[in-house]
């Protein structure tokens, strides 16, 4: 008689149950339908309640987990994809590549600031002012800064990987 004295203090009610657990009617009742335990009509055993709980969360933590992990590992295999797919086509570059056109750009534009010292004395020397000087300085830094936007990007890519839709203008 002890024993069911002891067990019965487990016992709960489905009102209790739920307000344990802070769930609907028809939460439980899913509850039930996908296997947990209950003793009658409306009483449970608390302990195995949870247990049954605990496992269950477990389950779908588990398959959560596991679903998330597929669907990242399909994202990343797509992405993957798309990046291989774009190289070969010519529509994206490696690091190495855009490195070594904008250091083709900058090479060249540094040629352009680097001839003017040997370009500008002489008409320097004609200047009658610092206003001509400086209005000769500054029409020859924009001579050289036009220069270098005129440039045309595609001249310093290989061949092979040139395409007419290539968008260039940010490397502008």
């Amino acid at each position: 008689m002890k024993e069911s004295k002891v067990m019965s203090k487990h016992h709960v009610s489905s009102p209790e149950l739920r307000s344990y657990w802070g769930i609907t009617l028809s939460t439980l009742s899913q509850y039930v339908l996908e296997g947990m335990p209950k003793i009658a009509d409306n009483v449970y055993d608390l302990v195995e309640c949870w247990q049954w709980k605990d496992r269950l969360q477990e389950e779908r933590s588990g398959r959560t987990a596991l679903t998330f992990e597929q669907t990242r590992h399909a994202r990343a295999q797509a992405d993957l994809k798309e990046v291989t797919l774009a190289k070969e086509r010519g529509e994206i570059m490696t690091l190495d590549e855009v490195k070594n056109i904008w250091s083709k750009l900058i090479l060249a534009f540094k040629g352009k600031i680097l001839i003017l010292p040997t370009k500008l004395p002489s008409r320097i020397a004609a200047c009658q002012n610092q206003n001509e000087v400086r209005e000769l300085l500054d029409e020859a830094c924009r001579e050289c800064l036009t220069e270098l936007n005129q440039m045309d990007a595609r001249s310093f890519v290989p061949t092979a990987k040139v395409r007419r839709e290539t968008d260039f203008t940010s490397l502008r």
